[in-house]
């Protein structure tokens, strides 16, 4: 008898739990001495050339190559004509989505913030949610610093943060299903799991870090923690009869 196969694409399909980098679930305890400091992935190797634009004191904008993130500098900003690139790296991050990308001059900072915003796709999406997703940077130790609440835009399905610095940047998942997209024979099973990725706090004397949190290892999340909203087999919302 032949043998048939389903494709199983899970999207949007978290509930019951925090949004990105932890949002409301449970947190570990926050950073003191006796805790390990937080992990650190290599920096990224460059995939492409970069994209470049002289901005001034006018402001400006500047887009990837791909047009998935977008760097938008307001009048005043800069105090000078400055040469400003985005370049695809390798994404390292723990919990990264999609291609990662270093913007410079690095060191620069700029006098009134500028707005990031990702713009993420429907593969970067897939076994999670904008609401779980947000922005982070890696500093000069190899920590992933992590925007726990980024403005959120489901109707254009953007993400964005404001900085006055520039270093390597990525879009990082708080909760994501895996695998997000699987082929299933007829009759058999896959194992799917949650994975939820933590912060902490991790102060350093550094003005460009703020007080924003670092991103921990990722764990497996008790499977009764959380429930699946939606998911569909062949395109299939919910599955059918034929499938």
């Amino acid at each position: 008898m032949k043998q048939h196969s389903a494709i199983l694409i899970l999207m949007s399909v978290l509930a019951g739990c925090g949004g990105g980098g932890g949002g409301d679930s449970q947190q570990p305890p926050r950073n003191n001495d006796s805790n390990p400091p937080p992990p650190t992935t290599p920096v990224g190797s460059v995939l492409g050339a970069a994209v470049s634009a002289v901005i001034g004191s006018d402001g400006g904008e500047l887009q990837s190559a791909d047009g998935s993130v977008t760097l938008l500098v307001p009048a005043g900003a800069f105090s000078a004509d400055t040469t400003v690139s985005i370049q695809p790296i390798s994404n390292e991050a723990l919990s990264g989505i999609g291609t990662a990308f270093r913007i410079q001059p690095e060191g620069l900072h700029s006098n009134l913030p500028m707005t990031l915003r990702f713009k993420p796709g429907a593969d970067d999406l897939r076994g999670s949610a904008l609401r779980f997703v947000t922005i982070g940077f890696q500093d000069s130790a190899g920590h992933w610093r992590v925007y726990e609440q980024p403005q959120r835009d489901s109707a254009s399905n953007t993400l964005s943060v404001q900085t006055t610095h520039f270093s390597d940047w990525s879009m990082l998942a708080g909760v994501q299903l895996r695998p997000g997209k699987t082929t299933v024979k007829t009759g058999a099973s896959k194992t799917l799991t949650i994975e939820i990725c933590d912060t902490d706090d991790y102060p350093v004397d550094d003005p460009d870090y703020g007080q924003l949190p670092v991103q921990l290892n990722c764990h497996v999340a008790p499977i009764n923690a959380l429930s699946a909203q939606h998911w569909s087999v062949n395109g299939a919302e919910g599955g059918s009869t034929a499938t």
